[in-house]
């Protein structure tokens, strides 16, 4: 997973049911990059209101969002990687 562009992410699930893509997700952010990356971790509980999220925004301000029980965690790294490459070919160009 390309990490150059991610300004912060925000993981939200409930451990204790589907979580295995959030999980997996945040361990695909190798560890020189979470210094750099914003991450919010919050864990749901059975009484809570909120859905499970995982949400990506990029230093260009463009969100992208999944929900970690629906989506495949290949389908939205593939995203996430489509977008930083865009992003990549941006920059190479103003070079």
């Amino acid at each position: 997973m390309i990490t150059k562009y991610i300004q912060s992410a925000i993981v939200r699930f409930d451990p204790l049911t589907k979580a295995k893509p959030a999980r997996i997700f945040l361990s695909l952010i190798p560890p020189y990059a979470r210094t750099a990356i914003k991450l919010d971790t919050i864990f749901l509980d059975k009484a809570s209101t909120g859905k499970p999220l995982i949400s990506v925004t990029f230093k260009d301000g463009n969100i992208i969002e999944a929900d970690p029980t629906k989506t495949s965690i290949d389908a939205f790294v593939s995203q996430i990687d489509r977008y930083s490459e865009g992003l990549l070919l941006q920059e190479q160009l103003k070079n």
